[in-house]
């Protein structure tokens, strides 16, 4: 499954009248903040110092082949995905860490561009959510 696909599946309506979001879906940081935007902000700021941290760790691992450490990084990072409201992403990860968990490479090296990228999209949307 690719990440466009994982996209499209994961795609939501914003029920709040918020313009709807292509990666990301606040409604759950909505619900859960009592529609406080400074704690929406604060999760969604979080995410991203989680989410580059991540990214650059995953990249070393892959190259140092260290599968033990993707799959806890992988896993740490699967409940951010949720708070941003993205399916995709959290479904991702959880493929991610079962790759590591199971020594493929070859499945890692793939999983990790598309996550790589997908987070790059959710960033943006987070910097536009931000302003």
């Amino acid at each position: 499954m690719n990440t466009d696909q994982l996209t499209n599946d994961a795609l939501h309506m914003n029920t709040h009248g918020h313009a709807k979001s292509k990666f990301t879906n606040t409604d759950y940081l909505l619900e859960l903040s009592d529609g406080n935007t400074e704690f929406i902000k604060a999760i969604l700021a979080s995410f991203k110092e989680q989410a580059t941290r991540s990214l650059a760790s995953f990249q070393i691992q892959l190259v140092n082949c260290d599968f033990l450490t993707v799959e806890k990084t992988a896993h740490a990072m699967k409940p951010t995905g949720v708070y941003v409201g993205s399916n995709s992403l959290t479904l991702l990860l959880g493929l991610l860490e079962n790759a590591a968990r199971n020594l493929n490479g070859t499945e890692v090296g793939r999983l990790i561009p598309q996550i790589q990228s997908l987070t790059k999209n959710i960033l943006e949307e987070i910097d536009d959510y931000s302003k």
